[in-house]
């Protein structure tokens, strides 16, 4: 019995577009705050400001961020500031891995519409086509 808070296993598909994802979003070596926000020509305090900390702390958020040592809740903030989305996910090193991963069933297609009979007749006073369901 499946629990209504379960959530459905990735498909091996959703796995192979991750793991293209994963191979372009290398992170920069100056961390992805910083990159982004010098690419979006904002500056620290500009960024400090939107979430109500000194340029410092902020500055300290970018030097966490490289160290490896931010909070995901610290990185969401900061990517909020600068109207970005934070993308996080979890790959499977190996392809062994992905391949035991079961698939997603996919749904089954509706069935066609059933379609009524119909009956077409011309009205006489107006020279319409008239459908009627039956």
């Amino acid at each position: 019995m499946k629990s209504k808070n379960q959530v459905p296993l990735p498909s091996q598909q959703d796995l192979e577009t991750l793991k293209q994802a994963q191979a372009i979003a290398v992170k920069p070596p100056q961390g992805w705050l910083r990159a982004m926000r010098t690419a979006l020509g904002l500056s620290q305090k500009h960024v400090a400001d939107q979430i109500t900390m000194t340029r410092q702390a902020y500055a300290d958020l970018e030097s966490a961020e490289v160290r490896g040592a931010i909070s995901l809740k610290s990185l969401h903030r900061a990517a909020g500031a600068m109207d970005c989305d934070l993308v996080y996910f979890v790959v499977p090193r190996s392809p062994a891995a992905i391949k035991a991963v079961p698939q997603s069933p996919t749904p089954a297609s509706p069935p066609p519409p059933v379609s009524a009979p119909t009956t077409a007749f011309e009205d006489k006073t107006t020279g319409d086509l008239q459908i009627e369901l039956k």
